[in-house]
């Protein structure tokens, strides 16, 4: 890492503009302006204009230090993949190391809160987002073996989904089938025992709940409240559709559905919690795109999953059914939908071109 500075200088700076005082209408342009624009081949911006007419002839110049931080950065990549792993893997000296940087973080802000604190004309710098990371940071340990549990918990579900007899079976059966074969839970008997009918719902909502506050190391309600609030909106919808008959199958296949994808979100906390999640997980460009898919795919899955319940246990046509669903009620054209079943050419079975 010591190498990174060379490489941040020559790469994200334009040396011969970075190293004048440039002024333009009172105001100092930053050396990294062109950043900006990047990713953008013109000739007629003002911006790279500006860098063009500041470095005046010294244009290879520039060119050749991005070159140069390439080199750099290909060297620092070979020095790390020549390392033996065990030398910088190792949990219980990333655990030290941190620490220590911790401890020196702290010792150098407030040093410089006391020095600058003061200031008017060089004020402090403002360190909230980096004290809140530090301390977000402190959490992922937790947070992943919170996932974990959960996992644990909803593994315990499906075995007893499988195998179990007696106390909450019904219920773990009724959530297996309705994340995996919704088609399967109208054929299930409507459980006698008052435990079923509440585990049906009350299992999923603590794992939806739970799995949402791991994501946001316990300290953002507003992120809880806007995801909530959404699946609130859709069981409170979908309820008064089924009316005054049993909701329980109903139940089992919004609660399979939500265990499903809650799933998805605890196997990427588990390994290190939120932070390793959107450091490592999120900005691996592979790893984000399966992710996406699945996710976006469960997210489907939810809206058909109770079409078919309704179709099946509650008597609903598919039109009705696609009607009542609080967030396909809008996405296709009313005139994309037939009444009954189409048979002419282009019409799928469902009656939707």
């Amino acid at each position: 890492m010591a190498l990174s500075r060379q490489a941040v200088t020559k790469g994200l700076y334009i040396g011969p503009y970075a190293d004048r005082s440039v002024r333009a209408l009172g105001l100092e342009p930053p050396p990294m302006m062109w950043i900006f624009e990047w990713d953008i081949p013109t000739g007629d911006s003002a911006a790279l204009d500006s860098i063009y007419a500041v470095t005046g002839g010294r244009v290879d110049e520039a060119i050749e230090e991005g070159t140069q931080a390439v080199v750099l950065a290909r060297r620092m990549r070979d020095l790390v993949a020549a390392t033996e792993p065990a030398t910088w893997r190792d949990a219980e000296l990333r655990g030290r190391d941190w620490r220590l940087a911790a401890a020196a973080y702290h010792d150098a802000r407030d040093a410089h809160r006391q020095r600058y604190g003061a200031d008017v004309d060089l004020p402090a710098y403002n360190f909230t987002a980096a004290d809140l990371g530090a301390r977000r940071a402190d959490r992922d340990p937790a947070m992943a073996w919170a996932a974990r549990a959960l996992l644990g918990s909803i593994l315990l579900v499906v075995l007893l989904g499988l195998y179990g007899r007696g106390f909450g079976s019904a219920a773990a059966r009724g959530l297996l089938l309705g994340a995996l074969r919704p088609w399967r839970v109208a054929a299930l008997p409507t459980p006698v025992t008052r435990a079923d009918r509440v585990l049906v719902w009350l299992i999923p909502a603590v794992v939806l709940v739970a799995s949402r506050l791991v994501l946001t190391w316990f300290a953002a309600p507003a992120h809880l409240l806007v995801t909530l609030g959404g699946w609130a909106l859709f069981t409170v919808v979908v309820r008064l559709v089924v009316g005054r008959r049993d909701p329980f199958h109903l139940w089992a296949v919004v609660g399979g559905v939500a265990l499903l994808r809650s799933v998805l979100l605890l196997a990427v906390l588990a390994g290190r919690g939120p932070g390793g999640y959107w450091f490592a997980f999120w900005t691996a460009p592979s790893l984000r795109a399966a992710y996406v898919t699945v996710a976006f795919a469960a997210f489907c899955w939810l809206f058909v999953a109770v079409a078919v319940i309704l179709r099946d246990r509650y008597g609903l046509r598919r039109r009705s059914a696609v009607r009542a669903d609080p967030h396909r009620r809008g996405c296709a054209p009313r005139r994309a939908v037939r009444p009954g079943l189409g048979s002419g050419p282009g019409t799928r079975a469902d009656g939707v071109e």
